[in-house]
């Protein structure tokens, strides 16, 4: 086998070998998610700015490079890119903004005395943004981070804090929506 054929031999062989690498179809519409969910994951326990839950969002893509909020929309709702769909097309780095939004449940907890209990929850979002840490197996859970979000006493945290929840306990009423950054 010649040099030439065999150095092309390799180098298909290579190609087939090397690990997948993600390219955009557009070069002008880069994926701002994975820099915004690590700026968000590099916060926690820390205050960002203000405290002030669109803050730290604002800080999250301005980190990233993508567009940030110039002003809410005429009803007073953040837009903060593009519209996804739906939570199981939802990705880590998303944004998630909430209006009137109320998830209630019950857990099953160990108590204090190591005996099983059930815990009655509940998490009210009036008016909130948060960005997607995780979201679990067809979209039944979502992990976000946030800031100025209530804490165990009801008194709001003006620290990025990490919370899960569960898309069964999502009461009707209410504007849960999800966006992706998109470019300036």
């Amino acid at each position: 086998m010649s040099a030439n054929r065999r150095s092309s031999l390799l180098a298909v062989i290579a190609m087939f070998l090397a690990p997948p690498v993600a390219y955009s179809d557009d070069p002008l519409d880069p994926d701002f998610n994975p820099n915004v969910v690590a700026f968000a994951r590099s916060k926690v326990g820390e205050k960002v700015g203000n405290g002030v839950c669109s803050t730290f969002i604002q800080e999250a893509l301005k980190e990233a490079g993508a567009k940030v909020l110039r002003s809410p929309a005429a009803d007073g709702e953040y837009l903060w890119g593009e519209p996804v769909k739906s939570v199981k097309e939802a990705k880590p780095g998303d944004i998630v903004q909430f209006e009137k939004v109320v998830f209630k449940g019950r857990r099953r907890i160990i108590g204090d005395n190591g005996q099983p209990a059930m815990l009655n929850t509940r998490l009210s979002f009036p008016h909130h943004s948060a960005i997607v840490s995780a979201v679990g197996a067809k979209g039944k859970t979502v992990t976000i981070l946030h800031q100025n979000a209530a804490g165990p006493d009801g008194q709001p945290l003006k620290i990025v804090q990490e919370s899960t929840l569960v898309m069964a306990e999502l009461q009707k009423g209410g504007s849960f929506k999800i966006y992706r950054p998109v470019a300036p």
